[in-house]
């Protein structure tokens, strides 16, 4: 039997985190905007050994800041995510990992930047970098795109290990930064750089 996780998504509106979801789960991207999902399970494969990862929605409620505590319960994992072409859903990133850490505060932090293929528009750059390495409580950063697919499914892969496996997040193009491995950490460990409901474009 796979062993289950539950992961939560967290971010200011538009930055995509729908449409990441939907990305993974369904390999569906829609230029609209994806419709509001409740949840999605996946299962994957950890050093031959099959993780479920089961990903809660917000549902559009981070946008009247109406989430309440029974979204955050039970979390093992929280993927805060930006849009590297908004530097206001940047700045907010720690806002959202001490919300997450209020309400769940065993879970793990992982921060997406998202919407990596709209490079010649990107806002938030070599700072990111300087902020993960500081900040004790983010496992390891990545960026992804919705649109293309871009690292999503190795992002999902790195959280599964992360969480389950004892060799953490080695993916091509990350910076290990600690000891790896168990589902807490207060250490950050990796930095991956690359490349919504109806309302939350990529």
């Amino acid at each position: 039997m796979a062993q289950p996780y539950r992961l939560i998504i967290l971010g200011n509106p538009n930055v995509g985190k729908t449409s990441i979801i939907v990305r993974w789960a369904d390999n569906a991207f829609d230029e609209e905007g994806p419709d509001n999902v409740d949840e999605k399970t996946k299962t994957v494969k950890v050093g031959g050994k099959e993780v479920e990862l089961t990903i809660s929605d917000t549902a559009g409620q981070e946008r009247f800041r109406t989430l309440t505590s029974s979204y955050y319960r039970n979390a093992d994992a929280i993927l805060v995510v930006f849009d590297v072409t908004n530097e206001d859903s940047y700045s907010d990133v720690a806002a959202w990992i001490e919300e997450g850490q209020r309400y769940a505060a065993e879970a793990v932090v992982f921060l997406v930047g998202n919407k990596s293929d709209l490079g010649e528009s990107r806002a938030v750059k070599e700072e990111v970098k300087s902020y993960v390495e500081k900040e004790q409580l983010i496992k390891f950063y990545m960026e992804t795109s919705a649109k293309t697919g871009s690292n999503i499914d190795k992002l999902f892969e790195g959280v599964a290990k992360a969480l389950d496996g004892p060799g953490g997040q080695e993916d091509e193009g990350a910076t290990a930064k600690g000891k790896p491995g168990g589902k807490k950490t207060k250490s950050a460990e990796s930095i991956t750089l690359g490349g919504a409901s109806k309302t939350e474009k990529r």
